[in-house]
């Protein structure tokens, strides 16, 4: 059946489409709990590591909210 000449093509895109939706159903409580850990603890932890360090506002402001959390929003 994946090699008849009408039936391979659509059987093919079937089974895409099957592969896509488990991958994205398995996986979206994992990122969850990782987008909850990296934008969490994380950045609260290098937050607090900046205040440590005197780092002025805008600097922290900067690292935390501009650089941190754009860079794991967009994954």
């Amino acid at each position: 059946m994946v090699t008849h000449r009408w039936l391979g093509i659509p059987f093919f895109l079937g089974m895409m489409y099957l592969i896509f939706h488990v991958v994205q159903n398995v996986s979206t409580p994992y990122l969850d709990w990782v987008d909850g850990v990296i934008n969490g603890p994380i950045a609260r932890w290098l937050s607090a590591l900046l205040s440590l360090l005197q780092a002025p506002a805008w600097l922290q402001s900067l690292l935390v909210d501009g650089v941190w959390w754009p860079a794991w929003a967009a994954c």
